[in-house]
């Protein structure tokens, strides 16, 4: 039976990198002066033996690596000369029309008066901003374009110093531009120009949603900017595996790429806003996730299928719902209101009431320092301090309604049961409304937000050791070439973002940091394309729905304990889409399984009602039953118990942690958060401290009448819409 490969999402530059990345030349120089130390014109330089060169040289060799494949990932390398010169000539004729438009912008513009116009609102800052009293602009163009001139005078309290503009850099490219006569004059300023304030380097460890957010909205905050010195920072990403986007992965079914399936994180909501924004700016195709699982299986209407969704309880089927017409959705709500009277309206406005809470932090409370601070002021403490179970009780919910349809979301979406999840977890679990997911993969999200970010990626590259410096860290890190030689290299970054849980990064730091560890959930997930429909006698239902979730009886109560699936075994099954065998070219039946362990061909045999190969490997199956198949642990998201503090973002200075919001909610979008919350702090600490960044930002608008939800792998429990 063929098994999977998960799909290769390594990362494919579609900008230009930045000049640094083929800079090798200064560290060669450098290296190779050692050799002759009394010849070197760099001093206290410890001398190198000839024999450790090879050694020494490793960082420059995988610079040149990093270089070459750099540049064999650039786009449109491909292209003809016939088609690169067609392509010129179309940008010439452009860049013609744009100098004529842009020639008599700036004849106008030199006419009108500058000579002493103050400048005082400046949208970006600028090196000693708060002693500046004045800054006096004047252009000069002499009728016969014989001369440019610019004469910035600045004048503070403390000094004379001039500081150059990138004004200035404008007004250079004006003879680019089509502007000035064959004799003019060069540019002349009326002072010496100071040089510009050199990059911060930023280390981003993890590229999975907090990673690539934090990326993408540093560098939105802090573009380099406008009339100012002030560049861009120099961010680099260190990702251990050979793809972007963390717990958001998929595999291709039967090894197509026109077939790939979520192994991780599948879907999010239209009022997510930082992903749904993000998938705007990089164009990617949105579709309906409910819309999806509703159309036509094993070429039958929605109408003839009696059940799509079950609760099971390890005995009997505690609840179902209809797929079919409308008949099917009021029935179903008739059923819901006679057997738990008013508490799933009341359960909805428990939801409603605390994600409205939630929300603030996008706004009034943005960026937070303090997560638990927040989480008080926000009213979120008494959420986050109980249980679900616990918070229901308070809100006298039925008890009943809660085990069989409540529990049976934050089994599928947590692995957790009511007795252990915090009750605000609880509430996300049931804030599912409008789920969508990418088409080809949510990953691409994080891609195209690190691409958009300008920063270099480091793949297959895993950080080993952070050291403190007087300014900044020096980060460790080992990395393989293409001819698998692991080569271990230290650079030093003024900023580091750790995005990813830190007792899971193997990571050593010096001096050593304090993280509360937290807790994680191992989960199984098995994909599998298979014939055969779920068995109607393990079951005990003439026809078995097409999605089904899991709670524990009635008599039985697990409370808190983390092995908590009960007589049930599984977390949910679900049937994804019907898949053509390639082999066969007979329609399948495409499943995905949780379990909190390694299903065994037993239970599949069960389940689906097939001879049992009598073997722990499910790959044993013969091809007929089972003909594609992968499986996938994950340390998926933590346990989620209550608790009153969480980790502050940052953790000490230079040092910044994204993970920390993972024992509040672990999501994507508030991993996400969490990234653009670090962001924003980074900018306006660089800001106070007079090294750079905007005070401009980009703000996310959000609608005060708009519910807001979270997903990566929820179902909403009260319409009980599919998880997948």
């Amino acid at each position: 039976m063929p098994s999977s490969s998960v799909t290769d999402q390594s990362y494919a530059p579609s900008i230009m990198p930045p000049p640094q990345t083929f800079d090798s030349l200064p560290p060669l120089h450098a290296l190779l002066s050692r050799l002759d130390p009394s010849q070197s014109p760099y001093p206290k330089q410890q001398p190198l033996d000839a024999k450790d060169l090879p050694v020494e040289a490793s960082g420059i060799k995988v610079r040149l690596q990093k270089a070459r494949a750099t540049v064999q990932e650039l786009p449109e390398t491909d292209k003809s000369l016939a088609d690169q010169e067609e392509e010129i000539q179309e940008l010439l004729e452009k860049i013609a029309k744009q100098k004529e438009v842009l020639k008599d912008l700036v004849v106008k513009a030199a006419l009108w008066s500058f000579q002493e116009e103050k400048m005082r609102d400046y949208q970006c800052d600028i090196r000693g901003r708060a002693d500046i009293e004045t800054l006096y602009i004047a252009i000069v163009i002499t009728a016969n374009c014989s001369v440019i001139e610019i004469v910035i005078e600045h004048s503070s309290r403390q000094n004379k110093e001039f500081t150059m503009t990138k004004l200035t850099a404008f007004l250079v490219l004006l003879p680019l531009l089509g502007f000035g006569c064959a004799d003019q004059a060069p540019l002349q300023a009326s002072s010496s120009v100071s040089s510009a304030v050199s990059p911060k380097r930023v280390a981003i460890i993890g590229a999975g949603a907090g990673g690539a957010s934090a990326a993408y909205h540093l560098s939105k905050y802090v573009p380099g900017c406008p009339f100012t010195p002030i560049a861009a920072p120099n961010i680099t990403v260190f990702e251990r595996t050979s793809y972007i986007g963390g717990r958001s992965i998929t595999a291709d079914v039967y090894g197509l790429e026109s077939e790939p399936v979520e192994l991780g994180a599948s879907i999010f909501v239209e009022i997510n806003h930082i992903l749904v924004k993000a998938a705007s700016e990089l164009g990617l195709k949105i579709h309906s996730f409910i819309k999806e699982t509703t159309t036509k299986v094993d070429d039958q209407e929605d109408d003839t299928t009696d059940r799509s969704i079950g609760i099971w309880n390890g005995e009997k089927f505690v609840f179902t719902q209809s797929r079919g017409g409308s008949w099917g959705k009021w029935w179903d709500l008739a059923k819901l209101f006679w057997r738990y009277g008013y508490s799933p309206i009341k359960a909805q406005n428990m939801m409603k009431e605390y994600v409205g809470k939630f929300l603030q932090l996008y706004d009034s409370h943005f960026p937070f320092t303090d997560l638990s601070a927040a989480t008080y002021e926000l009213g979120l403490a008494g959420a986050v301090a109980s249980t679900g179970e616990q918070l229901f009780e308070e809100k006298d919910v039925n008890v009943r309604f809660t085990k069989d349809i409540v529990q049976a979301s934050t089994r599928v979406n947590y692995g957790q049961n009511l007795g252990l999840i915090h009750g605000l977890g609880t509430m996300v679990c049931l804030a599912t409304d409008g789920a969508t997911s990418v088409e080809g993969g949510n990953y691409q999200i994080f891609q195209g937000m690190t691409k958009l970010s300008g920063a270099g990626i480091m793949l297959n590259t895993t950080v080993v050791a952070l050291g403190k410096l007087e300014s900044g860290f020096k980060v460790t890190y080992k990395t393989a070439s293409t001819d698998n030689e692991v080569s271990t290299v230290s650079e030093d970054f003024d900023t580091v973002i750790l995005a990813a849980p830190y007792q899971l990064s193997n990571i050593s730091v010096t001096p050593p940091i304090s993280i509360d560890p937290i807790p994680y959930v191992k989960l199984h997930v098995t994909i599998f394309a298979t014939p055969h429909k779920l068995s109607s006698s393990y079951f005990n239902v003439p026809n078995p729905p097409e999605v089904i979730l899991t709670t524990t009886p009635e008599d039985i109560n697990l409370g808190s304990r983390k092995d908590g699936v009960g007589p049930a075994g599984f977390w949910s099954i679900s049937l994804l889409r019907m898949i053509t065998n390639p082999a066969t070219g007979k329609e399948e039946h495409l499943y995905k399984i949780f379990s909190p362990q390694a299903l065994n061909t037993t239970f599949l045999s069960s389940v689906f009602g097939i001879s049992d190969p009598v073997s722990t490997d499910l790959s044993d199956f013969p091809a007929e039953d089972i003909s594609w198949l992968t499986e996938k642990i994950w340390e998926a998201y933590p346990f989620l118990y209550p608790r009153v503090t969480f980790e502050r973002p940052k953790i000490d200075e230079g040092l910044w942690y994204t993970s920390g919001m993972e024992a509040f909610i672990s999501t994507m979008e508030t991993s996400a958060l969490m990234g653009k919350n670090i962001a924003k702090l980074i900018s306006d600490e660089w800001v106070a401290n007079g090294e750079g960044g905007c005070t401009a930002e980009p703000e996310m608008e959000t609608k005060e009448d708009e519910t807001w939800v979270m997903v990566d792998e929820k179902v909403d429990p009260s319409t009980l819409k599919t998880d997948l």
